[in-house]
């Protein structure tokens, strides 16, 4: 059932903005996030394949090469401190959190935008909209719980890149979406 909107044009409030606003951010910060420990993941299976094959070499080198054995054990240690780093905060595994985070918000966000604007057009009534919204922000609020927490660096990229995104991608219903929280 359609509501008359010759009457009562339909209305997006704060707390919708609100709502669409933290999605937007939320996500940018786990996409800040994994991207981070993407970067961690790489660097450190490229040191652990470094290492790992230096100490091969090390190990096996004839002994007329006199390899002394501080070199040896140096590798060596820093070859299981990298396999203990990599096995002990598991930043693969981080990553795969964030990544699900980054889809579930991602899809979350887009479902809110295409419900307000399907109400703000006609399409959907009050009732329906206020059951997507409360729906909308009891699954957020369930990812945000379940979600590990981000680096600083993370939030303060992600503020600044929801202000460049809500104030260049904003259609007529987010206009008057401050970000300056």
């Amino acid at each position: 059932m359609r509501e008359d909107t010759t009457k009562n044009p339909p209305h997006i409030t704060h707390v919708e903005r609100k709502i669409y606003k933290n999605l937007v951010l939320t996500h940018k910060m786990h996409k800040n996030q994994a991207e981070s420990y993407q970067t961690e993941t790489s660097v450190i299976k490229l040191l652990l394949i470094a290492t790992t094959i230096s100490v091969f070499i090390v190990l096996i080198a004839p002994l007329d090469y006199n390899i002394s054995w501080g070199i040896k054990f140096g590798l060596a240690l820093i070859d299981l401190f990298l396999i203990l780093y990599e096995s002990g905060f598991r930043p693969d595994e981080k990553l795969q959190i964030h990544k699900n985070a980054v889809s579930q918000l991602l899809n979350l966000r887009n479902t809110f935008a295409i419900a307000m604007s399907d109400y703000t057009l006609g399409r959907i009534d009050q009732k329906e909209f206020l059951h997507i919204r409360n729906k909308t922000s009891q699954r957020a609020d369930s990812i945000y719980s379940s979600a590990p927490s981000v680096s600083r660096k993370s939030v303060r990229k992600a503020k600044d890149e929801t202000r460049k995104y809500l104030s260049k991608n904003a259609d007529y219903l987010l206009k008057e979406i401050k970000t300056k929280d």
